[in-house]
């Protein structure tokens, strides 16, 4: 899949009806806007699972975009960074990622318990990183997972402050 392909036509990466408390929109509205709108793929970011992904291809396919697996990548009560499968071995190692984060600690009643650079570190050590991309808005962390091996994308959200970044 040629990434960066897709991240310079502009990546529509919404929350959806699975994010709870975060998304609203289902999965057939998201696809059709997304086609509709000149967007190559979708790729589904819900927060810290995957569980929408059998009908987000059923929904592209409908609309006839791509379907990119993803998950927003939660640290605490706030996004850390959105990791997006490449490919099979990917798609392995984000499904890893999210049960490591579910079997430390039940995120809903204590979030803080995770913490996502050490258990990147961890899956790099035992099996790279190799089938994933990041998109992540904290230069800081890009960098972190820069040195890891990842590649990393630096996501630019309208209304943000940039100057920091110069």
């Amino acid at each position: 899949m040629d990434i960066p392909k897709l991240v310079s036509a502009g990546l529509f990466v919404p929350r959806s009806a699975y994010s709870l408390l975060r998304g609203v929109l289902r999965l057939d509205t998201l696809a059709a806007f997304a086609a509709q709108a000149g967007f190559p793929a979708l790729a589904l970011a819900d927060w810290g699972n995957l569980y929408g992904l059998p009908l987000l291809v059923s929904a592209c396919k409908d609309s006839g975009i791509k379907p990119l697996a993803a998950a927003a990548l939660p640290e605490g009560p706030r996004e850390a960074c959105i990791a997006l499968a490449l490919n099979r071995e990917g798609y392995g190692r984000l499904c890893a990622l999210l049960s490591r984060r579910f079997a430390i600690i039940d995120p809903y009643r204590n979030p803080g318990a995770f913490s996502l650079l050490p258990a990147l570190e961890e899956l790099a050590s035992a099996s790279g990183l190799g089938g994933l991309a990041f998109l992540c808005e904290d230069l800081g962390r890009a960098l972190a997972l820069a040195k890891l091996g990842a590649r990393v994308y630096l996501s630019l959200r309208y209304g943000r402050d940039f100057r920091s970044l110069a």
